[in-house]
C-alpha cells in the first residue's frame, strides 16, 4: 500500500510540473504567436489502460487592442487530470505581449496566474489504514510566472519562469513548492506554402537533467501540420494536426513514456479566427 500510495504521490506531483504539458501546448503556442490568430480550443489525452491517466483542456487566446506594432491577447485555461478515482483541477491566466521590432523581428512578453486543487486516494477508506499517507490527501498550490522571447521569421528563442509561492497539504506537511525556468528555441523556413521547424526545450534549467531536454521536427503546408519531439530517454510526442476549414482545427496526438513503458493518445480541436483589426 505504501509504494501504492508513493506511486501516486510521485506521479500527482510531476504531472504539476512545468514539464508536464499536453503534446500539443507548445506548438500551439509558437503558431498563434506567430500567426495571432485567437482560438478556442479544447484537448483530450489519456493513458492506453481503461483506468490510466487522463486529461482534459479547454482553452481560450483572444488578440485584442491591436496596433500596427503592437498585439495583446489574453490566455486564459482550465484543465482537469484524473488517475484512478483521484483528481485535479488546474485554471491559468495569462497577459501575452507582442511589439513588432522590425518586418522580420517580433518581441515577446507575457505573465500568468495559476491555481491548482487536487487530491489523492479519495477512493480508500482513512480507518483502515495507520499509515496517515494512505489516508486521503488535499493539496492546492498558487503561482506566478513570466515570460520574455524573441520571434524572427527564421528563429525563435523564448524563457518562461514559474514559481508556486503558496502551497497547503490537509493532514501532511509536504513542501512542494518550486522554482521552473522553461526554455524553447528554434529554427523557422517558410518556403511558398510550406513551412518546416526544428525545436528545441528544456523543461527545467534551474534543475537539469539530460532527460529533460528535448529536439524535434514540425513540417506544414497551408498550416496542416505533422510535428513530434523527443528526449534522451525517447520519450515521444507525436502530433497531426488539420485545418479542413481555415476556422476548424482537427488533430491527434500520441506520446510513449519510458518510466511506465505505456504510451498514451488524445485528440484535439480548435476554433479559430483572425481580428479585423489587426493590421500587420
Amino acid at each position: 500500500m505504501k509504494q501504492l500510495v508513493g506511486t501516486l504521490v510521485a506521479i500527482f506531483s510531476g504531472m504539476f510540473t512545468a514539464g508536464a504539458q499536453l503534446a500539443t501546448q507548445e506548438n500551439i503556442l509558437i503558431s498563434e504567436l506567430y500567426s495571432q490568430k485567437g482560438a478556442i480550443s479544447v484537448s483530450h489525452l489519456q493513458e492506453e489502460i481503461e483506468t490510466g491517466i487522463k486529461n482534459s483542456r479547454l482553452r481560450l487566446f483572444v488578440p485584442f487592442n491591436a496596433t500596427p506594432k503592437q498585439t495583446w491577447a489574453l490566455d486564459a485555461s482550465i484543465q482537469n487530470l484524473s488517475l484512478l478515482s483521484d483528481n485535479s483541477l488546474e485554471t491559468h491566466l495569462g497577459l501575452n505581449w507582442q511589439m513588432h521590432l522590425s518586418p522580420n523581428i517580433t518581441g515577446f512578453a507575457g505573465t500568468e496566474f495559476r491555481h491548482s486543487a487536487y487530491g489523492i486516494n479519495k477512493m480508500l477508506k482513512t480507518t483502515m489504514y495507520s499509515d496517515p499517507l494512505a489516508a486521503p490527501q488535499n493539496f492546492s498550490t498558487v503561482g506566478i510566472g513570466a515570460a520574455v522571447g524573441v520571434l524572427h521569421n527564421y528563429f525563435w528563442l523564448i524563457g518562461k519562469y514559474n514559481r508556486n509561492f503558496h502551497a497547503s497539504a490537509s493532514q501532511q506537511n509536504i513542501n512542494y513548492l518550486h522554482n521552473n525556468l522553461h526554455l524553447t528555441a528554434g529554427l523557422r523556413f517558410l518556403v511558398k506554402n510550406w513551412e518546416f521547424r526544428v525545436p528545441a526545450e528544456i523543461e527545467n534549467v534551474l534543475e537539469f537533467k539530460v532527460e529533460q531536454l528535448f529536439f524535434g521536427t514540425y513540417v506544414a503546408y497551408n498550416e496542416n501540420y505533422l510535428s513530434f519531439k523527443t528526449n534522451t530517454l525517447w520519450d515521444l510526442n507525436f502530433e497531426l494536426s488539420l485545418l479542413p476549414y481555415h476556422w476548424l482545427r482537427l488533430g491527434v496526438m500520441y506520446q510513449t513514456h519510458s518510466q511506465t513503458a505505456l504510451s498514451s493518445y488524445g485528440t484535439s480541436g480548435s476554433y479559430n479566427w483572425k481580428p479585423k483589426n489587426l493590421d500587420l
